[in-house]
């Protein structure tokens, strides 16, 4: 760099290019006149340059510099030979550690002035002119703040108006800088999306300078190429993200994000749900708002459609905003690692680590210094992962609201859990800077509103979906069925089997007649129209769906799951295929709505020991309450919960639809074993690995599979769980103990594949347990024989 200096004649001189030993330097920021008023390198030296406008606040600099006893100063305009490429590239990628190097930072500011009199007053008369100072626009004067150690403004008359430290109130409230940001913490422990946010408003000449001038805020380096114009903002991106995260490894729930792969939630219709919508927006960006919103509702209401829409939402708007997506988990009961809360802190905290800044560096932390952390209670969890975490971010990080979107906690398989999440979440800290508020949905259960009466009405609102007047409700559902029937005549009538349907089909008598059918539940009119848009016959399915007879005790669930397993059985008049095909749905859906993960039709097959073609058979007309993928490889599951729940409820008892829950938990954990036991399950080194000693890390994920198919694996981890949900007890010699005595070790090499060897010592406890209400069954049943025959 070249530094000015006056000689002992007075005259201004200008030092080689320095690069070792650099003298220490005042420098000089402003804003830019017209390039003809600048006084630049190759004249700075010349008499003429003295009659520039420009030159002034050279000689100002200069002047203020020899009063704080500095030989030597630097102004951008004549300090840098611009007709170098190599220089000028060189000087803009150096300036902002030019300008942190500076002992001080002189801002001269040519259009505020302090001979101004406001009212008579002439006491920071100046203060409404350096508010509109065109420096507070001026993109590379971002970087002049916030780089000097000390920075001082002068008027245009040379009198001093403050300091960086005397003014910083106001230049907060100027730029909405945080105060720690001008204090000099350093500008890493911002998130790119808060220090991005701090250019909004500021220009520069050439469209380039727009990114340039962003270098040192950033800490990166990249070439400069003069003529690419908005690419470079591109460029400055892909750099920012370049940044590297901290590396840790935390086990987390599969498939529960709003966003992950195999999750079938559509957003809300855009004509429904506005009002409530809307409040929930307005509840995220309320800066006093309320820590959680509870939406609750009765089975089938929409609460997870409005889930995935709000946090799509949020998602949307990215994290450089007042308001972002922080966690997403939704739970599921009947699908693993979804229907518990065991990793649920785990799979926030993972998520919380991409969106907050900093946040992974102290997450990495906690799980170094506690490895088993997934394996300790919630509490621990919700301590380590995310409260301490949290208290160690870097204050002043702005003042984003991060919201976590968790939906159907009703669905979690613990009552005891249900209520730790809950008083968990009722004492999370406030952080200083970041915002975390959580919105919920769930069934209204006793567990859930006793957990929320227990808080401080402070803590959170409420809003009760089935208690929406009804007018609104009715409102929503006939402009949901408006439109998709619509869709489903626009697709028929494309190649109609038959007449083309009508263009007011299906009439607005047959539309109120559905929308009357399917009020409050938006579960009913979804299944209605999935149900008429199948097998390309909306005419007779909409009449049979009108028509159908049902129980007059049925629920308005039944009213519409009924007619679709009647219409199973409606092509035949065989008594003998009836009662077949009630068999095997029985044995395979009844299978798929009791299985704590879905599974695909291989696996189901292989599982249950039963051909493809049967499964595919019974599923067949079942795509509208049922998610049958194209892709055979893919997963099948209920559409809804409450499909599972009407099948093993009063509704379906005494019919041949019905599923006994607990002797089909049975038949599954029969199964299992039999597959463990088999020819092609349970071995040592199933995975023929040839070394006792290889760590789990080095084995591929691919190998796992070949050896571990998925039945396989769901019947290692969960034949344990279908034992406990049956009626069956365990005893002596009968089949878990002749499987355990043969198998045990090889279960346990294959949890450990799966990595659940943590898991096999809670499976093993249940067992336990029910060995023990067995014994004591049989020595109750032996005593009451013995008592009858004495």
């Amino acid at each position: 760099m070249r530094l000015l200096t006056y000689d002992r004649d007075g005259e201004l001189r200008i030092t080689r290019d320095l690069v070792d030993n650099i003298p220490s330097y005042a420098i000089l920021s402003h804003t830019w006149g017209a390039d003809e008023e600048e006084v630049a390198y190759h004249e700075v030296l010349h008499p003429s340059s003295k009659k520039k406008t420009g030159y002034a606040k050279i000689h100002f600099c200069g002047q203020q510099a020899a009063r704080d006893g500095y030989q030597h100063f630097w102004v951008d305009t004549c300090c840098i030979n611009k007709d170098s490429h190599v220089e000028l590239s060189e000087a803009i990628t150096s300036m902002y550690r030019w300008y942190q190097q500076a002992q001080i930072c002189y801002v001269y500011l040519a259009d505020v002035s302090t001979c101004l009199e406001v009212d008579g007053f002439c006491g920071r008369s100046w203060e409404r002119a350096f508010r509109e100072s065109r420096w507070f626009t001026r993109g590379w004067t971002l970087q002049e703040l916030l780089a000097p150690k000390e920075v001082v403004f002068f008027s245009r008359e040379g009198e001093r108006l403050g300091s960086k430290t005397s003014l910083e109130e106001l230049l907060s409230d100027i730029t909405g800088i945080p105060l720690t940001a001008l204090r000099g913490q350093s500008l890493s422990q911002f998130s790119v999306a808060e220090r991005m946010r701090w250019t909004q408003g500021r220009r520069t000449k050439r469209k380039e300078d727009q990114a340039y001038c962003l270098l040192g805020i950033f800490n990166v380096f990249m070439y400069l190429n003069y003529g690419e114009g908005d690419n470079a903002f591109v460029r400055l991106t892909e750099e920012t993200n370049k940044v590297p995260k901290a590396n840790f490894t935390l086990r987390i729930a599969e498939g529960a994000t709003f966003d992950a792969h195999g999750q079938i939630h559509q957003p809300c219709h855009p004509a429904t749900r506005l009002d409530l919508l809307q409040s929930v927006r307005d509840w995220t960006q309320c800066v006093d708002g309320k820590n959680i919103f509870w939406l609750n509702g009765v089975a089938g209401t929409g609460k997870s459609t409005i889930s995935w829409t709000i946090a799509k939402w949020l998602s949307d708007l990215g994290s450089g905003g007042p308001v972002a997506l922080g966690a997403s988990f939704f739970f599921k009961r009947g699908e693993g690692d979804r229907a518990s809360a065991t990793l649920l802190f785990p799979t926030i905290a993972n998520q919380l680590a991409i969106y907050i800044s900093h946040f992974d560096v102290f997450l990495a932390q906690a799980i170094k210094a506690h490895p088993q952390i997934c394996s300790k209670s919630l509490g621990e969890q919700f301590n380590k992962l995310i409260c301490e975490p949290l208290r160690q971010l870097p204050t002043g990080m702005g003042q984003s609201t991060f919201v976590l979107v968790v939906d159907a906690l009703d669905e979690c398989d613990n009552e005891d859990d249900i209520r730790t999440v809950l008083q968990l979440w009722s004492r999370l800290p406030r952080v200083s800077g970041v915002r975390l508020r959580l919105f919920l949905t769930s069934r209204p259960e006793l567990v859930i509103r006793l957990g929320f009466r227990k808080m401080s009405i402070e803590i959170h609102q409420d809003v009760v979906l089935h208690d929406v007047p009804q007018p609104i409700i009715q409102h929503d559902i006939l402009a949901f069925l408006t439109d998709a029937l619509a869709d489903i005549r626009k697709e028929y009538n494309l190649e109609p089997m038959g007449d083309p349907l009508a263009d007011d089909w299906p009439g607005s008598e047959l539309l109120e007649k559905l929308t009357s059918l399917a009020i409050p539940l938006f579960i009913v009119a979804a299944t209605i129209v999935r149900y008429v848009a199948e097998r390309r016959q909306p005419r007779q399915r909409l009449q049979t769906l009108l028509q159908s007879r049902v129980r007059p005790y049925t629920s308005r669930l039944g009213c519409i799951y009924q007619p679709v397993l009647q219409a199973m059985t409606s092509s035949t008049n065989s008594e003998q295929e009836r009662a077949q095909i009630h068999k095997d749905f029985r044995t395979v859906v009844g299978a798929i709505v009791l299985l704590v993960e879905p599974l695909s039709s291989p696996a189901l097959a292989e599982l249950l020991d039963v051909p493809l073609e049967m499964i595919r058979f019974c599923l067949w007309p079942l795509h509208s309450v049922l998610h049958i993928p194209q892709d055979h490889t893919a997963v099948i599951r209920p559409l809804h919960l409450s499909f599972s729940e009407y099948l093993t409820s009063q509704d379906t008892l005494n019919t041949p639809f019905n599923v006994n829950a607990p002797a089909t938990h049975g038949q599954l954990w029969r199964q299992c074993l039999r597959l463990l036991s088999g020819p092609d399950g349970l071995r040592e080194d199933i995975c023929c690995l040839r070394c006792p000693g290889q760590l789990r890390h080095e084995i591929s994920a691919g190998r796992i599979a070949k050896y571990l198919p998925l039945a396989v694996k769901y019947a290692c981890r969960y034949w344990v769980y279908h034992v406990q949900s049956s009626t069956s007890r365990v005893s002596d010699g009968d089949e878990v103990h002749t499987f355990l005595q043969e198998h045990f070790l090889h279960w346990l090499e294959a949890l450990s594949l799966l990595d659940r060897l943590a898991d096999g010592i809670e499976l093993v406890n249940i067992l336990h347990l029910q060995l023990m209400v067995g014994c004591r069954l049989t020595s109750f049943y032996e005593t009451r024989d013995s008592l009858i025959t004495l």
